[in-house]
């Protein structure tokens, strides 16, 4: 009779590359809840963390103290946007960072006149709308910008007193 050696897993078993990736995954939290921890530190808070808390028990405490986990994926259009706009002056390519706050959603838009804050952007879905007011030397001039996201790009149209142009946007970081 011939013997053969089979082992059993259990459906606990853990094979080492998806034990490697859970690791990561619980690192890569950790990093985006406290920064300015460095790898060495982190790897030491994590083996301490999952040595005391099975993986869903960790998760769920790092969700209720990291706010960064749960606002990472809270809108599809919270980002760092690079934007394409065809204007009678040529291609502007200014950028847009678009955050989500505890009042909702604000940002920055740095174009040829520099950084200008964006105190509120209304958002419904995918879809945002923001106003800027732009100081020219013919006066003050109000813009509107109405998009959609999808996925890591952006189309929509800058409306103002003289019309209105287009604008495609494609994200640079989230």
């Amino acid at each position: 009779m011939i013997a053969t050696s089979a082992r059993k897993s259990s459906p606990s078993a853990q094979t080492p590359w998806k034990s490697r990736l859970r690791a990561s995954r619980q690192r890569a939290s950790l990093a985006a809840c406290f920064p300015s921890l460095d790898n060495a530190m982190l790897q030491r808070q994590l083996q301490y963390a999952s040595g005391r808390l099975s993986g869903p028990v960790l998760l769920l405490v790092l969700a209720l103290f990291c706010p960064a986990l749960l606002a990472a994926d809270i809108s599809p259009v919270v980002g760092t946007w690079t934007l394409t706009l065809e204007t009678p002056r040529g291609t502007q390519h200014p950028t847009l960072v678009i955050e989500a706050g505890d009042d909702g959603y604000h940002g920055t838009y740095t174009g040829r006149m520099g950084p200008m804050q964006v105190p509120a952007i209304e958002v419904d879905g995918n879809h945002f709308t923001f106003h800027l007011t732009v100081s020219m030397p013919i006066g003050d001039m109000r813009m509107q910008y109405v998009g959609d996201v999808t996925g890591d790009a952006m189309a929509g149209e800058v409306q103002n007193a003289r019309g209105s142009v287009p604008f495609t946007g494609e994200r640079q970081a989230r």
